[in-house]
Formats: C-alpha cells, sequence, structure tokens
C-alpha cells in the first residue's frame, strides 16, 4: 500500500504517500476527497510524502476529470517531503494554474506546514 488516509477534523484530510503513487492510490485518495467535499462544500489537505520514490512508470496521469469538478473546492493544500520531489509535486497539483493555494514545504517544517494549512 503507497498511501494512507486520515481525516484530521470535518474539513481536512491528510494522505500521507509512500513508495510509488499509483493510479489507484490516486483515485481512492480523489474519492475520500470527493466524499469530503460533497459533505462539507470544500477541503483542506496536508499531503506527505514519507519514503516516497515517484509515480507509477507508464501510468496516464493525464485525467482531469476529478480536478475538473472538484478542484476549485480544494480550499489549500500542504505538500510535506524532501525536497527534490517539490517541483513534481507542484507542478502535478497545479499550482499557480488554479484557485487552490498550494505550498510545499520540507519534511523538518512540517508543523509550519499544519499551520499554514489551518489558518484562518
Amino acid at each position: 500500500m503507497s498511501h494512507f488516509l486520515q481525516q484530521l477534523d470535518a474539513a481536512t484530510l491528510a494522505v500521507t504517500i509512500s513508495d510509488v503513487l499509483r493510479q489507484d492510490d490516486l483515485r481512492a485518495i480523489q474519492e475520500a476527497s470527493r466524499q469530503v467535499i460533497e459533505r462539507e462544500g470544500g477541503i483542506r489537505v496536508l499531503v506527505v510524502l514519507r519514503e516516497y520514490r515517484g509515480f507509477e512508470a507508464g501510468a496516464d496521469w493525464g485525467d482531469i476529470g476529478f480536478a475538473a469538478e472538484y478542484g476549485d473546492r480544494i480550499e489549500r493544500m500542504a505538500i510535506v517531503g524532501d525536497e527534490r520531489w517539490e517541483a513534481e509535486a507542484l507542478a502535478f497539483t497545479g499550482k499557480g494554474a488554479r484557485r487552490t493555494e498550494i505550498e510545499f514545504f520540507p519534511l523538518a517544517e512540517f508543523g509550519a506546514a499544519q499551520a499554514w494549512l489551518n489558518r484562518a
């Protein structure tokens, strides 16, 4: 299993991704996010990349259906991980191309990521 989901509060989902992110994992994360969005109206997401090794090779990562339907209801996303994944993570999440506030934090700044995610 390369992902673990935990709901931190009514509108905040924590996702830990380790090893290789597979499309099945992404679909499970999107489904959990969709359920929170439909219940709460919006969502904040904390993504932790722990012992992360990248995306599944050969998979088609071009499906933007979830982002098109729910992307504007993701209020804020904090990504915490090894800095070597920063550019790829920000590109994959579409920072700058969508209204969602998205920031990357090094593993040592986990507390700062949580504070940023939960700010008013």
